[in-house]
Protein backbone atom coordinates (compact mmCIF):
# COMPACT_ATOMS: atom_id res chain seq x y z
CA UNK A 1 0.00 0.00 0.00
CA UNK A 2 1.21 3.50 -0.86
CA UNK A 3 0.63 5.84 2.09
CA UNK A 4 2.03 9.10 0.73
CA UNK A 5 3.86 10.57 -2.27
CA UNK A 6 5.67 13.85 -1.73
CA UNK A 7 7.60 15.96 -4.21
CA UNK A 8 9.84 18.87 -3.29
CA UNK A 9 8.27 20.84 -6.17
CA UNK A 10 5.69 20.54 -8.93
CA UNK A 11 7.63 22.86 -11.24
CA UNK A 12 11.39 23.14 -11.64
CA UNK A 13 13.92 25.01 -13.74
CA UNK A 14 16.58 23.21 -15.76
CA UNK A 15 19.50 22.38 -13.49
CA UNK A 16 17.33 22.62 -10.34
CA UNK A 17 17.11 19.28 -8.54
CA UNK A 18 13.81 17.99 -7.25
CA UNK A 19 13.09 14.94 -5.17
CA UNK A 20 10.27 12.48 -4.71
CA UNK A 21 9.76 10.56 -1.48
CA UNK A 22 7.20 7.79 -1.13
CA UNK A 23 6.04 6.07 2.05
CA UNK A 24 4.69 2.57 1.45
CA UNK A 25 4.69 -0.89 2.96
CA UNK A 26 7.00 -2.34 0.28
CA UNK A 27 9.71 -1.45 -2.22
CA UNK A 28 8.54 0.75 -5.07
CA UNK A 29 9.08 1.08 -8.79
CA UNK A 30 9.43 4.69 -9.91
CA UNK A 31 8.91 5.07 -13.65
CA UNK A 32 9.99 8.38 -15.18
CA UNK A 33 8.98 9.59 -18.64
CA UNK A 34 9.64 13.01 -20.06
CA UNK A 35 7.29 14.80 -22.37
CA UNK A 36 8.15 17.79 -24.50
CA UNK A 37 5.91 19.95 -26.62
CA UNK A 38 2.74 18.48 -28.06
CA UNK A 39 3.22 16.57 -30.25
CA UNK A 40 6.87 15.65 -29.62
CA UNK A 41 9.29 16.94 -32.25
CA UNK A 42 10.43 14.54 -35.02
CA UNK A 43 13.14 12.08 -33.97
CA UNK A 44 12.68 12.98 -30.30
CA UNK A 45 14.37 10.47 -28.01
CA UNK A 46 13.70 10.10 -24.31
CA UNK A 47 16.24 11.66 -22.00
CA UNK A 48 18.65 9.84 -19.68
CA UNK A 49 16.21 10.33 -16.83
CA UNK A 50 13.50 8.28 -18.62
CA UNK A 51 13.84 5.00 -16.81
CA UNK A 52 12.50 2.77 -14.05
CA UNK A 53 14.12 2.62 -10.61
CA UNK A 54 13.46 0.49 -7.55
CA UNK A 55 13.55 2.38 -4.27
CA UNK A 56 12.71 1.59 -0.68
CA UNK A 57 9.96 3.30 1.25
CA UNK A 58 11.15 6.68 2.54
CA UNK A 59 14.22 6.71 0.30
CA UNK A 60 14.46 10.11 -1.46
CA UNK A 61 14.79 9.93 -5.23
CA UNK A 62 16.32 13.04 -6.80
CA UNK A 63 16.36 14.18 -10.44
CA UNK A 64 18.05 17.22 -11.95
CA UNK A 65 16.63 18.14 -15.39
CA UNK A 66 19.32 18.16 -18.07
CA UNK A 67 19.72 21.39 -20.03
CA UNK A 68 20.23 19.85 -23.48
CA UNK A 69 16.99 17.86 -23.14
CA UNK A 70 14.85 20.87 -22.31
CA UNK A 71 16.47 23.68 -24.31
CA UNK A 72 13.90 24.94 -26.84
CA UNK A 73 11.20 22.63 -25.46
CA UNK A 74 8.33 22.81 -23.02
CA UNK A 75 7.09 19.95 -20.92
CA UNK A 76 8.04 18.01 -17.86
CA UNK A 77 8.29 14.61 -16.24
CA UNK A 78 5.49 12.12 -15.77
CA UNK A 79 6.31 9.99 -12.73
CA UNK A 80 4.46 6.81 -11.88
CA UNK A 81 5.02 5.16 -8.50
CA UNK A 82 3.96 1.49 -8.24
CA UNK A 83 4.09 -0.72 -5.17
CA UNK A 84 4.39 -4.52 -4.96
CA UNK A 85 0.58 -4.90 -4.98
CA UNK A 86 0.22 -2.91 -8.22
CA UNK A 87 -1.17 0.25 -6.59
CA UNK A 88 -0.08 3.37 -8.45
CA UNK A 89 0.22 7.10 -7.86
CA UNK A 90 1.15 9.62 -10.56
CA UNK A 91 2.91 12.97 -10.49
CA UNK A 92 3.60 15.54 -13.18
CA UNK A 93 6.58 17.87 -12.70
CA UNK A 94 6.74 20.80 -15.13
CA UNK A 95 10.18 21.87 -16.37
CA UNK A 96 10.97 25.43 -17.42
CA UNK A 97 14.14 26.68 -19.08
CA UNK A 98 16.11 29.51 -17.51
CA UNK A 99 18.41 30.90 -20.20
CA UNK A 100 21.12 31.45 -17.58
CA UNK A 101 20.84 27.91 -16.18
CA UNK A 102 23.53 25.34 -16.62
CA UNK A 103 23.61 21.79 -15.51
CA UNK A 104 23.93 18.20 -16.51
CA UNK A 105 21.67 15.32 -15.74
CA UNK A 106 21.88 13.59 -12.42
CA UNK A 107 19.77 10.97 -10.77
CA UNK A 108 20.47 10.03 -7.21
CA UNK A 109 18.89 7.68 -4.74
Amino acid sequence: MIYSVNSSSNEVTVGQPFSVEVIADSALHISISCFVDSPPPPRFKGCRECSVHIVQSGQPFTITPKRDTWLNHQGGYSIEVRDADGNTENLVIRVSVDTDATGGATISM
